[in-house]
């Protein structure tokens, strides 16, 4: 009876080890094909990710991937003041499961964050963490983040040193994400190059920016969709290069396409990236009419997200002890977890060695009465 006990919880554990395998795998494909749409539907992958943090009937793990959906997104769009809040709940269901993919995921869009918000030195402590905890991801993972990881060092280094050692970084972010087994990660390629187009760019290197930002559209086509966010960026970086050149006419054509592209998708960072362009370019063709609706349009935008960002780091430094504190608690946490089954290993060995010796001696009095009694 034992053996077969023993037997039908090693198959039910075996089944229902599968089980949520499946349904791991299952959610990880939905999450993935969900992100494909961030560049260009970012209000519906809102939608999606919401319905799967709000449903009753979705474990912490889904939820927590629905709030990545959302922080992503709106990262997208560069509303990083609701993307630290998304990110900050998310971190709070973290407490109560362990997730290592989660936590290195919900530390590196922190690091993002605060990079944009000009918090490099906390940016740095968050990637430093997150590295830290991927080195215990599986493989099929590892790559993926490592590659974000090593892409935001190279933007924070590009800012605090200068393009040089950022390129050394991005270098290294393309070497991780091409070992990714994920198309997913794959995507992220084309935020490397067009990154590296601009370092290049600064460095009066026309022929590898225009490389790069080259590589930077080819990549985003993956998405499938006709216009997405790393696509325009890309076709920015080629305007770009036009303007390094006072090639104006020819910048200015691709730019004002480029403006209506982002404004469907209301991209206010590369909106402001835009209209500064194009204010410059027509400044520099003597067209005063355009040049000053663009300036125009440009301080009002700007004006929007200096908002957004002062909201942000506002609540990036009432957050930032918070969740060190968190992380601490986590720590310690899962180190009273360990003294505790230890412990409790600890006190069944005692019972079960304390049950054989009273058992041992029983057999004793028995023998020995046996032996008193002949």
């Amino acid at each position: 009876m034992k053996r077969f006990l023993k037997i039908f919880l090693m198959l039910f554990l075996g089944f229902f080890s599968i089980f949520s395998s499946a349904k791991d795998k299952e959610l990880e494909k939905f999450v993935n094909e969900t992100k494909l749409l961030i560049y260009s539907q970012p209000l519906k992958v809102i939608e999606i990710g919401d319905s799967l943090y709000s449903n009753e009937y979705t474990n912490i793990k889904e939820k927590t991937a629905g709030l990545l959906l959302i922080s992503d997104a709106l990262i997208s769009v560069r509303n990083y003041s609701q993307a630290l809040e998304y990110v900050n709940i998310a971190q709070d269901l973290l407490n109560h499961e362990e997730d290592q993919i989660s936590e290195v995921k919900v530390l590196s869009r922190y690091a993002y964050i605060y990079f944009q918000l000009d918090l490099y030195d906390d940016a740095l402590k968050y990637l430093k963490q997150a590295e830290e905890k991927n080195v215990e991801v599986e493989e099929e993972y590892f790559y993926a983040n490592l590659g974000y990881i090593l892409a935001v060092k190279g933007m924070i280094y590009r800012n605090l040193v200068n393009c040089e050692m950022g390129l050394r970084y991005f270098e290294r972010s393309l070497e991780a994400f091409n070992k990714s087994p994920e198309d997913l990660g794959r995507i992220s390629l084309s935020v490397v190059h067009y990154n590296m187009g601009n370092c290049f760019l600064a460095m009066d290197d026309f022929e590898s920016a225009e490389k790069n930002f080259k590589k930077a559209y080819e990549v985003a086509g993956i998405f499938k969709q006709e216009r997405n966010s790393l696509k325009l960026y890309a076709e920015k970086g080629l305007a770009n290069i036009f303007i390094s050149r006072k090639e104006y006419e020819e910048a200015i054509k691709i730019l004002e396409e480029l403006y209506k592209d982002a404004e469907k998708i209301d991209d206010k960072s590369l909106l402001r990236s835009i209209t500064s362009d194009l204010a410059q370019s027509y400044l520099q063709v003597e067209n005063w009419v355009a040049f000053q609706e663009y300036d125009l349009k440009n301080k009002e935008i700007e004006k929007d997200l200096m908002v957004f960002k002062k909201e942000a780091t506002i609540n990036a430094l009432n957050g930032i002890d918070k969740t060190q504190t968190f992380l601490i608690n986590k720590k310690h946490t899962k180190v009273r977890n360990q003294i505790l089954f230890s412990s409790v290993i600890f006190l069944v060995f005692i019972f079960l060695l304390g049950y054989k010796i009273r058992g041992k001696r029983k057999n004793i009095r028995v023998f020995h009465s046996k032996i008193f009694s002949d």
